[in-house]
């Protein structure tokens, strides 16, 4: 039987480490990014183990009557040391479920990571839910460039253009240098979408001491000089870039900028050995909106749409909650 055991901050070296062991873990399923929440949720992460051996992980945090994993990150779900578990991922998402169930909560929410964050495809999770009564409730459509083919001139036909007008782009790494990336993504979002950074400025610098050399700032400078984009990059995983923020000024939107930095950032990547670039989202309203034009600018670069799977799983019935 599978024993789950809370995880405790004394641990978290040990998850780090054994995030790094699974094929699907991330920057995003490790302590020193989800423990910059701090206290803002009710962690309720747990070690599921076998004979006193770790086989599992999942990071979660409790909103009320529900589990999440994870409330503060893009995806989370449960981490396996190996491919293709898919009775391990079962056996584990039941044993999580009774825990949790046990605990009073009457729903388990999963976010989960598209595939092609693993080493290679690799969806069991999919699978082990609809066995247990799950459902998908949201669809995100990420963008991901496929970084082991030949990329056409077309592709980088406009930063070639911002090149010509005189752009420049340089990695970044002064507080000053992350302050204008956040204003610059402030005032896109504010613009674009009438909305805000998910991570304030000092967020965002807590988050670069923290992520240390997995996070890098792609800054794209007019021939003034002056900040008109910027990428701040997130390698999930050796073999795995993303760029989890991206911005321009209007200025930078005449000169291409923020195209140069993404050409530039791809180069850097496949010069790493990386095997995928990943956009990200360009879904809205819980995933049932596509922001075409988002989406059209992500697939300049070559790309294919990947799916995220947001699922859900009901853990009480209504008679049993009375």
């Amino acid at each position: 039987m599978l024993v789950p055991r809370p995880h405790h901050p004394d641990d978290d070296d040990r998850w780090d480490a054994f995030v790094e062991r699974c094929p699907k873990g991330t920057l995003l399923h490790t302590r020193r990014f989800l423990g910059y929440h701090g206290a803002r949720f009710e962690d309720c992460s747990v070690w599921l183990e076998r004979d006193g051996k770790p086989v599992a992980i999942f990071p979660a945090a409790r909103l009320d009557d529900r589990v999440v994993s994870h409330p503060g990150s893009t995806f989370g779900g449960p981490l396996i040391p190996k491919i293709g578990a898919a009775e391990e991922t079962f056996e584990v998402l039941s044993a999580l479920g009774e825990l949790y169930r046990g605990a009073g909560a009457r729903r388990l929410e999963l976010k989960l990571s598209p595939a092609h964050l693993s080493v290679q495809p690799d969806e069991p999770e999919l699978s082990a839910l609809f066995r247990l009564g799950g459902t998908v409730e949201r669809m995100d459509l990420w963008s991901v460039v496929s970084l082991d083919r030949d990329r056409k001139r077309k592709d980088r036909a406009s930063a070639n253009r911002a090149e010509r007008l005189g752009v420049t782009v340089a990695v970044e790494d002064t507080p000053d240098a992350y302050a204008e990336m956040h204003a610059l993504l402030s005032d896109t979002l504010r613009r674009r979408h009438g909305a805000r950074p998910v991570h304030d400025l000092e967020a965002l610098l807590d988050l670069r001491r923290r992520l240390g050399g997995a996070q890098s700032l792609w800054v794209a400078r007019a021939p003034s000089g002056v900040a008109a984009a910027a990428c701040w990059l997130l390698r999930h995983r050796e073999g795995v870039f993303h760029t989890q923020y991206l911005a321009a000024s209007e200025e930078g939107r005449e000169l291409r900028a923020l195209d140069l930095v993404i050409e530039r950032a791809i180069v850097h990547a496949q010069r790493e050995g990386a095997r995928t670039f990943s956009f990200g989202a360009s879904t809205e309203e819980g995933g049932r909106t596509l922001n075409a034009p988002l989406h059209g600018f992500k697939s300049k670069w070559g790309g294919g749409a990947v799916v995220q799977h947001h699922c859900a799983w009901t853990l009480t019935t209504p008679a049993e909650e009375t």
